[in-house]
């Protein structure tokens, strides 16, 4: 059921590997590159911008010759070393991540994958204005200043010991890598349904749902 059109009911798809390769794509874009940055995510929402604007403006010129790779030069060193010439124009890596394929679905109504795509958008969005907000406020990312009301929540979700909370909320990605390689294993051979493979491997199932992760990494150094 959507709450979209809350009064429809859909079958909902039982595609066990599409469904593993969401969560395994979606936590491969959160990967955390530093306390408040996503830069495989926020490499490719770049991209998508950069596209939008040339399809408006192109009037057919292809990407390599168009403004993108004109103005290449121009990004922010910060902007290029994330993003390259080649995949700024889709030269490389030219398919776009099942998240923002996604997140852009206008199917009606919409399934379960495509509501948590835009809710992971939404948690980027987020994160990226509250730290933006409280840095224009004086308060600082990276200083502790929010480890106080982090610490708590973290403690709550039981992320880390009360006596021995993480020095690095980054650190948290340790446990989502060793869940994701433990999905991986269990991919093989292939499941044929999704109450399969929550029978063969269900201890790695909790922590790659755990999205409020994201949060305590992102506000939490």
């Amino acid at each position: 059921m959507s709450s979209y059109n809350a009064q429809a009911f859909e079958p909902m798809p039982d595609v066990p590997g599409e469904r593993l390769d969401f969560i395994e794509g979606l936590w491969a874009l959160f990967e955390p590159t530093s306390s408040s940055s996503f830069d495989q995510l926020d490499r490719f929402l770049l991209r998508s911008m950069l596209w939008q604007q040339h399809d408006l403006l192109a009037n057919g010129t292809s990407k390599e010759s168009g403004a993108i790779a004109r103005r290449y030069a121009e990004l922010p060193d910060v902007i290029r070393r994330i993003a390259s010439e080649h995949f700024l124009t889709g030269i490389s890596e030219p398919n776009e991540p099942t998240l923002l394929t996604y997140a852009r679905s206008t199917a009606s109504p919409a399934m379960a994958a495509e509501m948590l795509a835009r809710a992971y958008l939404l948690l980027r969005a987020a994160t990226a204005f509250t730290i933006s907000n409280f840095n224009d406020a004086g308060v600082q990312v990276g200083n502790g200043n929010w480890r106080p009301w982090i610490d708590p929540y973290a403690e709550a979700r039981g992320f880390w010991d009360p006596a021995a909370p993480l020095q690095q909320p980054a650190d948290l990605w340790e446990d989502v890598k060793l869940a994701l390689a433990d999905l991986t294993s269990s991919r093989s051979p292939v499941p044929i349904s999704m109450n399969a493979w929550m029978k063969r491997v269900p201890l790695g199932l909790p922590t790659v749902s755990e999205a409020e992760r994201i949060g305590v990494w992102s506000l939490g150094s």
